[in-house]
């Protein structure tokens, strides 16, 4: 089972900032770890986009800084990414753990709006500063995809369902997915969650 392809995810991040800094100036990444697989990957994806396509031509990365995985240290690098780049207009936070921390420093800091954040995190959890404008959430619909994760398991258990590519599955409301490689079912597309739709996620 898998929420989203990663590529997709790294394009909505990058969208989101697109959106939020009016499409020019500077922003950061606030990373976990330098190790991290899955967000290097949407990185490098986020830098090959910058570099190609002219719809971002405006924006520039300055730097890529990492949270190590803590609270404290995501709210320390948000704070220092702002102070060591006066025109900087926006934050990438690609880790559940950064974003609401670096939220919560802004806000604290006088910069929540300032300081436009993005990234992956609970859209529970940015609740507040999505609903004011100062951040989006790329996030998916939990319920779908416990709700998928159980049509799924329930078709291996009945060995309906083998896991070869291509075999196609059918989740009662969600309807038909079709498995991919390596025995992959995708839940489908995020959502950037904007004050409009914020609603609709409840975890």
């Amino acid at each position: 089972m898998n929420q989203a392809k990663g590529d997709s995810l790294a394009d909505m991040m990058l969208q989101s900032m697109h959106d939020l800094i009016g499409g020019e100036g500077e922003f950061a990444i606030l990373s976990s770890t330098p190790t991290a697989t899955n967000q290097n990957a949407w990185i490098d994806f986020m830098k090959q986009k910058l570099s190609s396509d002219p719809k971002y031509g405006k924006m520039k990365l300055v730097q890529i800084a990492y949270g190590e995985e803590s609270e404290q240290i995501n709210q320390q690098q948000a704070l220092a990414l702002v102070q060591a780049f006066p025109n900087l207009k926006g934050i990438i936070v690609p880790a559940g753990i950064g974003l609401p921390a670096a939220a919560r420093a802004l806000d604290e800091a006088g910069l929540a709006g300032k300081i436009k954040l993005t990234g992956l995190a609970p859209a529970s959890l940015m609740k507040k500063y999505v609903a004011n404008g100062s951040a989006q959430v790329i996030w998916w619909n939990v319920t779908d995809l416990g709700y998928l994760t159980y049509y799924a398991a329930q078709a291996v258990a009945q060995c309906k369902l083998t896991g070869t590519d291509g075999e196609k599955l059918q989740a009662g409301r969600l309807g038909s997915y079709q498995v991919g490689a390596k025995g992959e079912v995708v839940l489908g597309p995020a959502k950037i969650v904007t004050p409009s739709n914020v609603e609709e996620f409840k975890f």
